[in-house]
C-alpha cells in the first residue's frame, strides 16, 4: 500500500506514550484523582495517535478502502481529538485545587461552556457525514471542506481555555520559572500543530509534540513532594465526606 504521509513521528509517539503510560500506572497512586486524570489524558492521546496512523494509511489508499470506512475512521479520530480538550479541562481542574471560578451573574460556568462547545463540535461532525462541510472522500481523494480547520481549531481552543483559565492559576505555577516553562510547552505544541496544518501537512508531528509536552508536565507537576501533598489532600477530602455522611446519619 502507498503512503503519502510521514508517520515516523506518530510511530515514535505511540511507542513513547505506551511506555509512559506503563510508567505512570506502576509509579503513581491511582487513588489520587489528579493521577487518574493524567493517565486518562495520556490514554486518549495514545488512541488519537494510533488513529492518526491508521487514517494516514486509509486516506493514502482512499481508492482501495470503502468510502464509508474512511469517513467512519476519520469521524472517530476527530471525535477523540474533541474529547481531548474536555479531558484536559477536567485534568486542569484537578491540578488547580485552589482555583475557584468566579460566580458572576450572567456568566456561563466553565464546565457549561465546554459542554456547549462539545455539543456544537459533535453536531458539526454529524452534519459533515451527509454534507462534507469539514471533510469528505470523492473519486479516491481526501477532500477538505470549508470548515476543515475547525476540526483542529476546536480541540486547541478547548485546551487554550483550560490552560489559560485554570492551569496557570495553580499554586505549582506561581514561580516564574515554572510558569515560563509551561508557556514554552504550550507554545511548542501549538507551533507544531500549525506547522503540520500550514507548512508540512503530510508530516504528522502534532501528537508527537503533545507527547513531549506531557513529559514537561510530569517533570513540573508530578514531583514527589507534590504527589505526597495531593495524596494527603485526597485522603482529607475522603475523610471530610465520611464525616459529613456520619453527621447526616446521626442527625
Amino acid at each position: 500500500m502507498k503512503l503519502i504521509y510521514n508517520i515516523d513521528y506518530s510511530i515514535a509517539a505511540a511507542i513513547f506514550l505506551s511506555i509512559f503510560i506503563l510508567f505512570v500506572v506502576f509509579s503513581y497512586d491511582m487513588k489520587v484523582r489528579k493521577n487518574r486524570g493524567f493517565l486518562l489524558l495520556m490514554v486518549f492521546i495514545l488512541v488519537a495517535d494510533i488513529l492518526d496512523i491508521v487514517t494516514a494509511y486509509t486516506i493514502s489508499n482512499a481508492d482501495t478502502f470503502p468510502v464509508v470506512l474512511n469517513i467512519i475512521l476519520n469521524e472517530i479520530y476527530y471525535l477523540v481529538l474533541g474529547a481531548l480538550g474536555y479531558i484536559f479541562l477536567r485534568y486542569s481542574l484537578s491540578v488547580a485545587t485552589t482555583y475557584k471560578e468566579p460566580r458572576e451573574k450572567g456568566r456561563v460556568p466553565l464546565k457549561t461552556l465546554y459542554l456547549i462547545l462539545t455539543f456544537v463540535y459533535l453536531g458539526l461532525l454529524i452534519i459533515n457525514i451527509p454534507t462534507g462541510i469539514m471533510m469528505s472522500f470523492r473519486d479516491g481523494q481526501y477532500i477538505h471542506g470549508p470548515l476543515y480547520f475547525v476540526l483542529f481549531f476546536y480541540p486547541y481552543l478547548e485546551a487554550s481555555f483550560a490552560f489559560t483559565r485554570v492551569i496557570m492559576r495553580a499554586d505549582e505555577y506561581k514561580k516564574r520559572g515554572k510558569r515560563a516553562l509551561v508557556w514554552i510547552y504550550f507554545a511548542f505544541c501549538v507551533s507544531c500543530a500549525g506547522i503540520q496544518l500550514f507548512v508540512t501537512p503530510h508530516t504528522l508531528i502534532s501528537i508527537f509534540a503533545v507527547a513531549i509536552g506531557l513529559t514537561f508536565l510530569l517533570i513540573l507537576m508530578e514531583t514527589p513532594d507534590y504527589q505526597g501533598m495531593m495524596a494527603a489532600m485526597e485522603k482529607l477530602r475522603e475523610t471530610q465526606h465520611q464525616l459529613k455522611e456520619q453527621a447526616d446519619a446521626a442527625q
